[in-house]
């Protein structure tokens, strides 16, 4: 069994289960059906991760769920697999279907293009799914 709190209005956190034997789960966000693929980018606050990647630390982001829930959808979008015959540019333009992971992408990289010019950046990443 498990006991979920989900925030009230006046921020003190209510119980759906009683039971006492239930385990109880605090979460940070909850995101309804209706959410899109940048509520999910805002609500993991994304930017700021990859502000502390661009200063030397190593960042993880994390999907946890039910096969078939929607995980690859909410990282990386539909557009998977898709980048072959398309321009660089093209590939690089965030659209609204992006998941998170284009969007922290397009991100670093306008980051990592600004005017200071005493930085160099080297990037890397890891993928495994």
């Amino acid at each position: 069994r498990v006991q979920v709190l989900l925030p009230s209005k006046d921020g003190e956190k209510e119980r759906l289960a009683t039971q006492p034997s239930a385990k109880a789960f605090e979460f940070d966000k909850c995101l309804g059906p209706d959410a899109t693929q940048e509520d999910v980018y805002e609500a993991c606050n994304m930017e700021a991760l990859v502000d502390a990647a661009l200063e030397g630390y190593s960042i993880t982001l994390f999907a946890y769920g039910q096969t078939g829930s929607g995980k690859t959808h909410s990282i990386v979008g539909p557009r998977i697999g898709q980048a072959e015959g398309e321009s660089a540019a093209d590939v690089a333009a965030v659209t609204p279907e992006d998941g998170v992971l284009s969007r922290a992408f397009a991100y670093a990289f306008a980051a990592m293009q600004g005017p200071d010019d005493v930085v160099e950046y080297s990037a890397s990443l890891s993928c495994s799914e």
